[in-house]
């Protein structure tokens, strides 16, 4: 028996980590003038449209300076997303309720507007603030709108005995462009309005429901008369 010569395999690996190393990642240098103008070209497309995004982002006076060079591509051919979303003032609205009372006019008790609320108070109020938010809605007012302005006329504010009218007021906020250009100015108006009066006002909006009972009878002798 002849025990195989370690020496033997050397040729045979060293062919296969030729291979191996043939196959795998080349530095640039090493590419032909093919592979090379192919890796050029996806870096400068990349650099590219880098370069678009971040300047379709920024304030008008800075795309200005890029438009000749940037802008066929990001705003002809609608190949990038404004990042302006992140800068920009809210562009939503908030559903205001405010009430007049015995002893004052325009009491804002209630709105949608998370600013000043602490965080225990954002995720307490979460679903209350989104059905108020609903109120904006013409389906929803006629929905729910009337019962749950009724809540704030069974509920005074502290230091007040008495509320009159409750308000639902849709603030609008102003809009712009990616431009600067006001497209909606800012503004509010008041979606409806519930007065309170009596003493169950809860139930004065609500339609009559039908009779369920006898008819009363009729008066004696009215029988036969036309």
């Amino acid at each position: 028996m002849t025990d195989a010569s370690p020496t033997s395999e050397q040729p045979g690996a060293d062919a296969a980590g030729a291979d191996a190393g043939a196959s795998g990642p080349k530095l640039y240098a090493e590419l032909g003038f093919r592979d090379r103008m192919l890796r050029a070209a996806g870096i400068a497309f990349t650099l590219y449209h880098l370069a678009a995004v971040l300047a379709g982002g920024a304030i008008p006076q800075v795309k200005k300076v890029f438009e000749p060079v940037l802008g066929f591509y990001s705003e002809g051919l609608r190949m990038t997303n404004s990042w302006g979303m992140f800068g920009k003032p809210p562009n939503t609205t908030h559903v205001t309720i405010e009430v007049d009372t015995k002893e004052g006019r325009g009491l804002v008790v209630s709105t949608t507007k998370g600013q000043g609320r602490s965080p225990f108070e954002r995720v307490r109020d979460t679903r209350i603030r989104k059905i108020q938010a609903k109120l904006s809605d013409e389906g929803d007012r006629n929905r729910f709108g009337q019962a749950y302005l009724d809540y704030f006329c069974r509920h005074p504010p502290p230091g007040h005995t008495e509320v009159r009218v409750v308000r639902a007021t849709n603030v609008l906020h102003e809009l712009r462009d990616d431009d600067g250009n006001v497209t909606r100015a800012a503004s509010t108006r008041v979606l409806f309005t519930r007065r309170c009066a009596g003493n169950a006002p809860y139930k004065s909006w609500l339609p009559r429901p039908p009779a369920t009972g006898r008819p009363p009878p009729a008066a004696p002798g009215a029988e036969g008369e036309l």
